[in-house]
């Protein structure tokens, strides 16, 4: 429990001792302090360190009460008790109207007494302490609030007016307070009148200002204590503002749309001009107009409204200081009297104003819209601001015309050239494949008596080494045509005729067709497979081939004594084969072009192995043919992998398949 700290100011120190033993006695514990006259009880005072003050009526020559009111004036805020050995009501009276909290007689004294009359006046302080706080803080917000706000009486008469709605009006409180309140807020067009209040209406009104204008406002009103009334007005000019801006832009964003639909609309140049003009006059009120589009430098009259009599469609404007300047410029210009323009050059005698706007699509100027009117007030900078936004939208629509007749001449030309160029592909692919057809019969010749020369020539060293370049290069021939010709099946390739392929059963058969081969160059060749079948659907030859050269490939390109691993394995549903070789790997630089036709990779390892690199470009094709993808990965010196991934289907389709009869 806090100590209450008491100051008692008396000339008789008995006192001091007998209220000492009466606060003594209380549950409460008490600090009491004396002061034994007027002066030094005024110091200790205003030291503001005590929490209720005893003041005895009588000191000297001059009184407690002095002694209080003069407290008071200097800002003492805790309570004070007056005490005397008289007991008059009019010294009671005086003394609680001039602020005391009680009042007690020395001669009924009791601790009882005593410590209830602290009790009270230390309540009371503390609400009148509260209630100033709270004073204080309704002062406050009403004076900072953002909103006007009026207090009046019965009779609609201003007591109180906060300094936003002095600001809102434009004049000082003294003024405001004491008038009429209907003669500061007054009803807005059809609005209902201020007076009688309808509580919980919000409704625009028109507030008078000072130099006898109004401003636009929103007010509610409720009664409060007694026959008060509080007004809350709020500014709503700003908001009103807004709106109509508001509804500006969505209007003129309407109007953009329109113009756009437009002038999507058509693609022809002589629509797009038209339209373009047209609303561009509307808009502004214009009592004619042209475009004229940039030619070779100069400006060529395109399209007109109204009457140009020294002007027709076609033709050039003059080259005047005044048209060169805006070509290259390409600022905009509202010219609201022509006549103080010195280069302005008349094309309409009746033109007293005119707009100027560049038509400039990808900051390249294509054009320049001219409006002129006979009345200069019709031509206003927002109608000018939104015409400028309008032009960009007219340059692109004018260039995308312009574009779509050079193109629609060009199509036909592209028409003709596609023709010609896909005659020559049909030509070129024929030939190749005749080429291809008709070479097999000479090199099968050249294969075949050349294999007869070399055992004729056996025992002839150079004639032997004469002969074997002919039976190889004779061999290269035959491979080069036979990778053409599977290329130009795979391209001509129904996937309808596919069938139903065992995998296992197919990599078996081409791992054991090439065994002799890798034994030759003494390579560890292994093979590994899923103990079931997996089973696709595909062109049987077309897969062989695809796996035929992918082992080929890692024979040829691991050096001797090197390993080759073939594996077959199915993953979710698809299957997934694999060659992987411990062979000369492919430099990271060239493996981008791995799989393009007549690609080879170049690197000293290789120089002396034949190819045509056509492999695995026709591997590719095979197997994205049937919704599959290539597996690649190889480091230089290090070895590749090779392989591709397809869909499998279940065996049960697979034996379906197998067993359908043949269409």
């Amino acid at each position: 429990m806090d100590v209450i700290r008491v100051l008692l100011v008396d000339d008789d120190q008995s006192y001091y001792k007998l209220t000492s033993r009466m606060l003594a006695r209380a549950d409460q514990q008490y600090e009491v302090e004396w002061a034994s006259d007027y002066d030094s009880g005024l110091q200790a005072t205003l030291r503001n360190e005590h929490d209720v003050y005893l003041l005895d009526y009588h000191l000297g020559q001059r009184s407690g009460l002095e002694l209080m009111c003069e407290a008071q004036a200097r800002g003492v805020k805790a309570p004070f008790i007056m005490l005397t050995g008289e007991a008059r009501l009019d010294t009671d009276i005086e003394s609680l109207e001039a602020g005391a909290s009680d009042y007690l007689d020395k001669t009924e004294l009791k601790p009882a007494n005593l410590q209830r009359a602290i009790r009270y006046a230390l309540s009371q302080a503390a609400a009148i302490r509260s209630l100033r706080e709270s004073e204080d803080s309704y002062r406050s917000l009403i004076e900072e609030a953002f909103d006007g706000i009026l207090l009046t009486d019965g009779d609609g008469r201003v007591l109180l007016a906060n300094n936003r709605l002095c600001e809102m009006i434009g004049c000082q409180h003294q003024k405001i307070e004491g008038t009429s309140v209907t003669g500061l807020i007054q009803p807005a067009d059809d609005s209902a009148p201020l007076l009688p209040i309808d509580e919980g209406r919000v409704q625009e009104y028109a507030l008078r200002r000072s130099d006898d204008t109004t401003l636009d406002v929103e007010v509610s009103a409720k009664p409060i204590s007694g026959e008060r009334l509080q007004f809350i007005i709020r500014d709503i000019t700003g908001r009103k503002a807004s709106i109509q801006e508001r509804d500006r832009y969505i209007e003129q964003l309407t109007i953009l749309r329109q113009v756009d639909d437009e002038l999507s609309q058509i693609l022809s140049i002589d629509y797009v001009l038209i339209m373009a003009l047209d609303a561009a006059v509307r808009l502004s009120g214009a009592n004619a107009g042209f475009i004229g589009l940039i030619d070779g430098g100069r400006l060529r009259l395109a399209q007109t409204i109204g009457h140009y009599a020294n002007l027709s469609p076609g033709e050039f404007l003059p080259d005047t200081p005044f048209v060169q300047r805006l070509i290259d410029d390409m600022e905009p210009r509202l010219i609201l009297d022509v006549s103080q323009e010195p280069d302005y050059v008349v094309v309409n005698q009746k033109t007293k104003a005119q707009m100027l706007l560049p038509l400039t699509s990808y900051e390249r100027l294509i054009g320049i819209l001219n409006l002129e009117t006979s009345h200069p007030e019709r031509f206003t900078q927002e109608a000018f601001d939104f015409l400028t936004l309008i032009t960009g939208r007219v340059a692109v629509a004018v260039e995308n015309a312009q574009l779509y007749e050079i193109a629609q001449d060009q199509l036909s030309e592209l028409q003709e050239l596609y023709e010609q160029v896909s005659g020559l592909e049909k030509l070129k692919t024929d030939m190749i494949r005749i080429a291809a057809h008709d070479l097999r019969n000479p090199i099968s010749v050249i294969l075949g008596y050349s294999e007869l020369l070399r055992r004729d020539v056996a025992e002839d060293a150079n004639l032997a080494e004469f002969v074997d370049m002919i039976y190889e290069s004779g061999m290269r021939l035959e491979k080069i045509t036979t990778s053409i010709l599977s290329l130009e099946r795979i391209e001509n390739l129904k996937i309808d005729h596919a069938e139903a392929l065992d995998m296992n059963e197919l990599v078996g058969e081409v791992y054991s067709e090439l065994q002799r081969q890798a034994q030759a160059h003494q390579q560890t060749y292994k093979l590994d497979l899923p103990e079931a079948g997996t089973f696709i659907k595909a062109d049987r030859i077309q897969i062989h081939e695809a796996i035929a050269n992918l082992i080929t490939n890692a024979i040829k390109y691991t050096p001797d004594g090197g390993r080759i691993d073939v594996r077959l394995r199915q993953e979710g549903t698809q299957v997934v084969f694999e060659v992987q070789d411990t062979g000369y790997g492919i430099p990271e630089v060239q493996q981008g072009r791995l799989f393009k036709p007549f690609s080879r990779v170049k690197m000293k390892e290789s120089a002396g192995i034949e190819g045509t690199g056509l492999g695995l470009y026709l591997i590719k094709n095979i197997i994205e043919r049937y919704n599959g993808e290539i597996i690649f990965q190889s480091e230089y010196g290090s070895g590749s992998t090779f392989g591709f991934r397809l869909p499998v289907i279940s065996e049960a389709e697979a034996q379906k398949k197998s067993s359908a009869p043949e269409g």
